[in-house]
């Protein structure tokens, strides 16, 4: 079966079912501030408000046990569930990154004035080649990913292209973590290593979404990866 195409002389050509121009987009949504830490109640038998402060205390303190243990059975039931998704992170793999708020995928376009640029609205198939990333693993356990040398990079809160060519090395803002969804193993997260707490993410529209107003538990930051040919393997994705 064929391999990988290769990209004609390093260029990306807009894909002629959706060309690309600039949009505004949207305001983005407020970030919903954490809930307040926990005070425990006070020591007294009989704090204020009597018996139904009593059964108020109570209730808290319950839930909040719960809570905690429900976020501890996840975590564990999560360790031993098979995660398809992550398996497909490896090194040498060419895969696609489709995102879970525009169904479209991740991809690399050459803009107006030359510049190359990211959105969110590729295809999704063996023949949309800017949307295709390869994975190169680091000594250390992160991921790089590049599209004909052309690496995914956070810089300074904004998601951006690094152009390192073939005989090129990429910079520290290239590395990332990828980590599955607790519960949702069908979606990963795509974390900066240099700047930790800050994903790749995309806006409705499927723009890219500032780095800086992202956390792992929104799913502005949830990608499926679609495995489009690894070495190891004859199988593709057409």
């Amino acid at each position: 079966m064929a391999g990988y195409p290769q990209a004609p002389n390093g260029q990306f050509l807009p894909s002629p079912t959706s060309p690309y121009c600039p949009r505004t987009p949207p305001p983005q949504r407020t970030n919903i501030p954490p809930a307040a830490s926990y005070v425990p109640p006070s020591t007294s038998p009989y704090p204020v408000g009597g018996l139904q402060g009593t059964l108020s205390t109570v209730t808290k303190e319950v839930g909040g046990v719960l809570k905690g243990l429900t976020k501890v059975g996840a975590k564990a039931l999560n360790k031993v569930l098979d995660h398809p998704t992550l398996a497909n992170i490896k090194s040498g793999n060419v895969v696609s990154f489709i995102s879970r708020i525009s169904g479209q995928s991740l991809q690399i376009l050459q803009a107006p004035d030359g510049r190359l640029v990211l959105d969110c609205l590729g295809g999704d198939g063996h023949q949309f080649v800017n949307a295709h990333f390869t994975i190169v693993q680091d000594r250390e356990g992160y991921i790089l990913l590049h599209n004909n040398f052309n690496y995914l990079a956070i810089k300074e809160g904004t998601v951006q292209l690094y152009s390192a060519g073939p005989n090129g090395l990429p910079t520290p803002e290239c590395r990332f973590k990828v980590r599955e969804v607790l519960m949702q193993n069908q979606f990963v997260t795509v974390e900066s290593v240099s700047e930790r707490g800050r994903y790749i993410a995309v806006l409705p529209n499927g723009q890219m979404k500032s780095a800086i107003a992202t956390t792992g538990a929104d799913q502005d930051t949830h990608f499926a990866v679609r495995l489009i040919y690894s070495p190891q393997s004859a199988f593709t994705t057409k």
